[in-house]
């Protein structure tokens, strides 16, 4: 069964992406402040078969993060709030891969150089065409798997 939780509610419990991994289905944590394009990203996920699980903070990620390891990550690097995108990548465990969503070349491109060895990182940025998007995500859920 397909989960979506809105980018507005609270970090949700492990066992909808335990349920997912049950069920054969790759789950996707998006991380994305702006309420409109989480959303977009969600159902274009959700329509494509994958369970997603959105936040709208780097906090929730984090929680989040503490409770499952998702196959695929999909971050805003320019989070608003305290926690930002690069606080919540340093928490990332190794291996698993992170579409960074940015529209700051600059600051991808010197985090990429930096620290792209511990993590499978790829950047796609703002503002992005759903196909892109998702072309993406497949090719980093492929790569992962490898």
């Amino acid at each position: 069964m397909q989960q979506s939780h809105a980018a507005n509610q609270q970090p949700t419990r492990d066992n909808h992406a335990l349920q997912a991994r049950t069920h054969g289905q790759r789950c996707i944590l998006v991380v994305e402040d702006d309420r409109s394009l989480a959303r977009l990203e969600s159902d274009v996920l959700l329509h494509h078969g994958y369970t997603v699980i959105a936040v709208q903070s780097g906090e929730h990620a984090i929680a989040q993060l503490r409770r499952f390891v998702p196959d695929l990550v999909v971050l805003d690097l320019e989070l608003s709030g305290a926690v930002h995108g690069r606080d919540v990548l340093r928490f990332l465990r190794s291996g698993t891969p992170v579409l960074l969503t940015t529209s700051s070349i600059t600051v991808t491109r010197k985090y990429l150089r930096s620290h792209g060895e511990s993590i499978i990182l790829e950047h796609l940025a703002k503002p992005y065409s759903i196909q892109a998007f998702l072309h993406r995500v497949q090719h980093l859920l492929k790569v992962a798997s490898q």
